[in-house]
């Protein structure tokens, strides 16, 4: 049975990594039944949306017999792209009205995309509306975040908050992948496979949308906090969000570059070229992509305990580069897909736990000031940075320059069977590539190491974190306050 680790071993897996999940978030005292149904609301969204993205990522849903080589429509079919328009409206508009209107408005949104898919497949048009209706889905991401800080934690901690919310994101990413396989293994039909995991989406997003109506929102904690408030916080400045966008930036186009087409292309191609047996070539790179998401799952559920209480903000950053330097280096001057393995988890560990800080210190200053969306902003160049990286890796390989000329690949399993082809200038251009990402890394540790002080504000404190976060949003008063408060002992304060 060739497909074995997609009908037996990867679901397996996907079971233990939920169950010890909930395992964690129970020993994380998160109780009450309301919280858990958020919880569940969330990971059912985004389950529903990992499929998609998953489709969405090559720039299609399925396979088609149409021309993508025309860039317009590499724009037109992207989730991606829609997304990075959307991101900003959705937390402006949601910081004015209430969050849960983006929530009806992304569940409606799947719902339709969903039902133009089964109803006109493989069309065109069909994917750029679905690419625009799914797109709106996904500007909800950081909408999520911010309800959950504000309706449980009452604004006081984004880095308790991200590192509750962000693994369910990517346990949902690594199950949809998972399910997503799991389907094509038992059809191995591919009009059946269509209708199947469309409907699997569509039972997952009414579900989630059914347990949206025990939400219930916080409208007196969104939005910045008063002025009182406010005066005990260090100062907003917009050169402060723009120090952590810059951040973002070029982290950003790391995680996609060292993690993108061409880094799969290698991948591939040196397996193949050591094995020669493409089921062991597909099998590997289904590894790869899991062990990237369960370095990740790691990184966020040790933020707050770890990360932040511990280690602190600036050694935590400066740990993570490190980590990504040792990456670069050893897929640069390493040949052995066994030991590129090892750099998956140093990968995925060291974006999560950068990504996260930065997410954090966005929601940080998001409460600093009135109808300025930051964590909108910090969505949408992440959304941005995504998309033209792919695009540029997309397009250098659809137009046939350079290393693709007259080389056709197909992204889903890229192998090239001729041995004519180079893979040394192969590994050449990846090396290229990870040294440019090895090079930004070493500034942007600089960077942070001379401003992180200055763009956490008060979280800087490792010591006072817990203490100054909760003065801060009124959750506590200084005589009340008490090492390793936990989740369910956080007390509302009194307005």
């Amino acid at each position: 049975m060739n497909n074995w680790d997609s009908l037996l071993l990867y679901p397996l897996l996907t079971i233990l990594i939920i169950t010890l999940y909930g395992a964690f978030l129970v020993h994380r005292h998160l109780t009450t039944k309301k919280q858990w149904s958020f919880i569940i609301q969330h990971f059912l969204f985004w389950l529903a949306l990992s499929i998609i993205l998953n489709l969405n990522y090559n720039f299609m849903l399925f396979s088609a017999n149409i021309n993508w080589k025309n860039i317009g429509i590499l724009f037109a079919v992207s989730a991606s792209f829609y997304a990075t328009i959307f991101f900003i409206p959705a937390s402006w508009i949601t910081g004015l009205l209430n969050r849960r209107f983006w929530f009806w408005l992304s569940y409606l949104s799947i719902i339709i995309g969903i039902i133009v898919a089964l109803s006109a497949p493989h069309q065109q048009v069909t994917f750029i509306i679905c690419a625009l209706l799914f797109g709106i889905a996904i500007a909800s991401n950081s909408i999520w975040y911010l309800c959950f800080n504000e309706v449980y934690l009452y604004r006081s901690n984004s880095f308790l908050t991200v590192s509750l919310l962000f693994p369910v994101v990517i346990i949902a990413n690594l199950s949809g992948a998972n399910l997503l396989n799991f389907v094509k293994s038992i059809a191995q039909n591919q009009t059946l496979d269509y209708y199947l995991v469309f409907s699997l989406m569509l039972i997952f997003t009414v579900i989630s949308c059914g347990l949206c109506f025990n939400l219930k929102e916080q409208k007196a904690y969104q939005g910045a906090f008063n002025v009182e408030r406010l005066k005990l916080a260090k100062n907003f400045s917009w050169w402060k969000v723009g120090g952590i966008l810059v951040i973002l930036f070029f982290v950003g186009l790391i995680r996609e570059f060292s993690q993108g087409d061409f880094y799969n292309f290698l991948l591939a191609q040196q397996t193949w070229v050591t094995y020669h047996d493409l089921n062991l070539v597909k099998k590997y790179l289904h590894l790869t992509q899991e062990l990237w998401w369960i370095a990740q799952i790691m990184a966020g559920g040790l933020l707050y305990p770890i990360v932040v209480k511990k280690w602190g903000i600036r050694n935590a950053m400066m740990i993570a580069f490190s980590l990504w330097i040792v990456y670069f280096l050893l897929v640069s001057f390493t040949k052995v897909p066994e030991l590129w393995l090892v750099g998956q988890l140093l990968n995925g560990f060291a974006f999560a736990i950068i990504f996260t800080i930065i997410f954090s210190l966005a929601i940080v200053w998001n409460y600093r000031i009135s109808r300025r969306p930051v964590t909108g902003y910090f969505s949408a160049l992440n959304a941005f940075t995504t998309f033209v990286a792919q695009l540029i890796q997309r397009a250098i390989s659809t137009t046939h320059h350079g290393l693709f000329n007259n080389i056709n690949v197909d992204w889903n399993l890229p192998v090239v069977q001729d041995d004519s082809f180079n893979l040394n200038n192969l590994h050449l251009l990846v090396m290229i590539i990870l040294m440019v990402c090895l090079v930004i890394t070493l500034l942007l540790m600089i960077f942070v190491f001379f401003t992180i002080k200055h763009l956490s504000g008060e979280y800087f404190s490792r010591e006072n974190h817990d203490f100054d976060c909760r003065v801060l949003a009124g959750t506590i008063k200084p005589a009340e306050h008490l090492p390793g408060v936990t989740l369910s002992q956080w007390i509302r304060p009194d307005d």
